[in-house]
């Protein structure tokens, strides 16, 4: 059996819990982060609150658990949006970020397909809402271009930004996978994707041929598109776009 060496590059704040389940289910995990997240400072962000406070939307989407943490982190006085959130349709993408808000008493409604694309199908028609939309500076466009498409007015508010971390540490990985030393690649984001080819670029390093000879897994389309547009050949793509169903299929890949 192969010795499952796997490389995990999530942002730090999401790191111990990915290598706690990466470990949990045989890996060897060398985990640095590659993208940095941070709370967007905006002016938009106090309209959006008044909004959804006024009642004055019709639903509120949380593309992330990130998405929840950075709007709570912004808030004055949190019960009061709470209260609004509510009493409004609130929608989620996947289960991470629908039990960020149980924990906050919130309920939210997701989709069947972890997707923008599958919350745009299971939405249908939205003709005359107003729906409030809340993530990060590099969603995909594809959520806000639908739910127009379907007749929604929507306003989107950036809360929180994504940049890519080069460092030391993520030259020492970009070495560790150029020697050999990683057998499998978890990627969950196009930015993390965006990030790791340039540290591999700057350091001249021919990284495609590197992950072209290993397991690749990516976490829903437009990742698994980015790495393509790169020349990267992606071996796994969950059906359901959570970490641990990225795993268990780079798993079965490796047995």
């Amino acid at each position: 059996m192969m010795a499952r060496r796997l490389a995990i590059m999530r942002p730090s704040n999401e790191l111990a819990d990915s290598v706690a389940i990466a470990e949990s289910m045989g890996f060897e995990v060398t985990a640095v982060p590659f993208v940095d997240v941070q709370a967007a400072d905006n002016s938009s962000f106090d309209e959006f609150v008044d909004r959804v406070k006024e009642g004055t939307c019709d639903m509120v989407i949380f593309t992330s658990a990130n998405g929840v943490r950075f709007t709570m982190s912004r808030l004055a006085d949190k019960e009061v949006f709470l209260d609004a959130l509510r009493r409004t349709k609130v929608m989620v993408i996947g289960p991470t970020t629908r039990d960020a808000l149980a924990k906050l008493g919130v309920e939210a409604e997701m989709p069947d397909t972890f997707s923008s694309e599958g919350l745009v199908a299971h939405l249908g028609n939205v003709q005359g809402k107003v729906i409030e939309v809340a993530r990060s500076d590099h969603g995909a466009p594809v959520l806000i271009e639908g739910l127009r498409d379907s007749g929604a007015t929507v306003h989107e508010t950036v809360v929180y930004t994504i940049a890519g971390e080069h460092s030391e540490a993520q030259r020492e990985l970009i070495r560790k996978a150029e020697r050999g030393e990683i057998d499998a690649f978890a990627f969950t984001s196009s930015m993390m994707v965006r990030s790791f080819m340039a540290a591999a670029a700057d350091m001249g390093v021919n990284i495609v041929d590197v992950l072209n000879r290993k397991v690749v897994g990516a976490i829903g389309k437009p990742t698994a598109e980015i790495l393509e547009s790169y020349g990267v050949r992606v071996t796994v793509i969950p059906d359901k776009f959570l970490f641990r169903d990225l795993l268990s299929g780079i798993r079965k890949e490796m047995v």
